[in-house]
């Protein structure tokens, strides 16, 4: 049996999901963190990596963590018997090459389902008025195996963090996924933002909402992945240092409460005259996704101070 095969029976047997077989090793769903697509990567040469939670170690690690010794020392002693030593010395050198390895294997997949955007994909977001060019641009593409919209995520320095999934036409399970994503550390499209210093900032919740206002109207915008703006990413904003940063979060009663979040964190960083809150939705619309480019620049130029909206 080799060190892959090998492997593979030993998470297998552990009971790890999605267990499969890569050019290197392992891949399967994270035991350390809940995720629906799987992140965890064990080397063939026994150390792992998770994408998602940034969980690493040596194998011998991983069996005590999930219960089948209670040492590393005896977990090593069963290993050595199978050719699985590594030398503490030799391992951090190993992860780091794992690290290089695994975001090449993902910058790999998304382009792979990048080219699934010309399947379904653009049928299903023609629909909702998106153009080819602008699902280019953010470089959403479509996972056949998950019936899902694919979005990759990238850091303040473009680097591929994650990919986020958006159910396609399933109203049984909630309609995005950002598992392996710290979602409360990053802000969609800010990459691009750092890239190209925009004056005006737009502040939403969804990733759909940042593609509407970019393909209507070319200005840039960030998503808070649809929850309250946490105080990491307010400093985000806060080193970006637009003129103005325009919050416009959904009409509902969820997404006025989160204004109030996110300008008292904004507030704490940036002077009085550099936030503004936009959402003065046109009747009958509630979300950013849903605008034309005459009321994304009118709900802008009725934007207000957060003291004025407060004050009502």
């Amino acid at each position: 049996m080799n060190k892959t095969d090998f492997v593979f029976k030993l998470l297998k047997h552990s009971g790890l999901q999605r267990v499969k077989k890569t050019a290197t090793g392992v891949v399967c769903l994270c035991p350390y963190h809940k995720e629906k697509s799987p992140s965890f990567n064990m080397h063939r040469d026994g150390y792992f990596h998770c994408w998602g939670c940034k969980e690493s170690g040596s194998l011998a690690q991983f069996l005590v963590d999930i219960g089948k010794y209670k040492s590393k020392q005896t977990a090593e002693v069963f290993l050595r018997t199978q050719n699985f030593v590594i030398e503490d010395e030799e391992l951090e050198k190993e992860l780091e090459e794992l690290n290089k390895e695994i975001t090449e294997t993902n910058e790999q997949t998304l382009r792979e389902s990048i080219l699934g955007i010309y399947d379904y994909c653009p049928t299903y977001m023609l629909r909702r008025g998106f153009t080819k060019e602008t699902l280019k641009y953010f470089e959403v593409g479509y996972d056949k195996s998950e019936y899902s919209v694919t979005i990759p995520v990238r850091d303040v320095d473009g680097k591929l963090i994650g990919i986020s999934r958006r159910v396609i036409d399933d109203d049984t399970v909630p309609r995005y996924d950002h598992s392996g994503i710290k979602t409360s550390k990053h802000l969609y499209h800010m990459d691009k933002c750092v890239r190209y210093k925009p004056s005006k900032l737009i502040l939403v919740e969804g990733q759909t909402d940042v593609w509407r206002i970019w393909q209507e109207a070319q200005f840039f915008a960030v998503s808070s992945f649809g929850s309250k703006l946490s105080k990491t990413q307010a400093e985000l904003i806060s080193d970006l240092n637009p003129e103005k940063v325009f919050i416009m979060f959904d009409g509902d009663n969820a997404g006025q409460k989160a204004i109030e979040v996110a300008s008292d964190f904004l507030l704490e960083l940036m002077e009085l005259d550099q936030i503004m809150v936009a959402n003065k939705y046109p009747d009958g619309k509630g979300e950013p996704d849903e605008l034309t480019r005459k009321e994304i620049i009118m709900m802008l130029k009725s934007a207000r101070f957060p003291l004025d909206y407060k004050m009502g």
